[in-house]
């Protein structure tokens, strides 16, 4: 699965099940952004995956786990805590196409309040299977194929 689907469809799941808040995306996440209107604000960003090594000698399939951050930013004046649960609830467990599990929760972080904003971080990971774009070296090329029964 390719990271921007990944993330397009989280942003899209949020949009629809939580439209009161802004949502959007950024690589970063900046400790000092500030939405232009007074609103909560989900940012998701990507700070990277993990990768297993390779589960085959001649393909070299290997597990990735992609790290999403969804950084909640309320206004000082709102509790920051309502819409870090409900961004928690949709998010938690969100099955994706081509995942190999729903998303999963690996923790949260209240990054304090800056410029009239409360923060709180909730990171997310997914585990996908990536196969590199390569062609096989002496390997026999499949020319015939027969759906014959095993027994």
């Amino acid at each position: 699965m390719e990271t921007p689907a990944v993330i397009n469809a989280i942003v899209t799941q949020l949009q629809q099940a939580l439209p009161e808040l802004a949502t959007q995306f950024m690589p970063f996440c900046p400790s000092a952004f500030a939405p232009d209107e007074p609103r909560d604000t989900v940012v998701l960003s990507y700070p990277g995956s993990d990768f297993t090594p390779p589960q085959s000698t001649d393909v070299g399939v290997q597990i990735q786990t992609l790290h999403i951050l969804a950084t909640v930013i309320t206004p000082e004046a709102h509790s920051p805590l309502n819409p870090l649960d409900r961004v928690r609830k949709v998010l938690g467990g969100l099955a994706l196409a081509e995942g190999e599990c729903p998303l999963w929760l690996v923790g949260e972080t209240c990054n304090g309040a800056s410029n009239g904003f409360w923060r709180y971080t909730l990171e997310l990971a997914i585990r996908t299977v990536f196969i590199p774009c390569q062609e096989g070296k002496d390997l026999p090329v499949l020319t015939q194929v027969n759906y014959e029964e095993m027994q």
